[in-house]
């Protein structure tokens, strides 16, 4: 009984930490297909929003923090 409850719990465990990895995405800077944070953002004040991966972010966030 103990075997059977330990192999549930270990399966619940492994749905759980899939479901939480996200859906696939693809970057519209880089082009690749990323899992995990997507992010929505406006460039250049167009009015499309981007998605883009957390790469792409940070370097975005980056080159703004050097214009500023």
């Amino acid at each position: 009984m103990k075997k059977k409850l330990l192999a549930v719990m270990a399966g619940l465990s492994l749905v759980v930490a899939l479901g939480a990895c996200g859906e696939p995405f693809t970057c519209d800077l880089c082009g690749e297909e990323k899992t995990g944070k997507a992010w929505k953002v406006t460039m250049f004040g167009e009015s499309d929003e981007l998605t883009i991966c957390d790469d792409c972010y940070q370097e975005v966030q980056a080159l703004k923090e050097a214009l500023n």
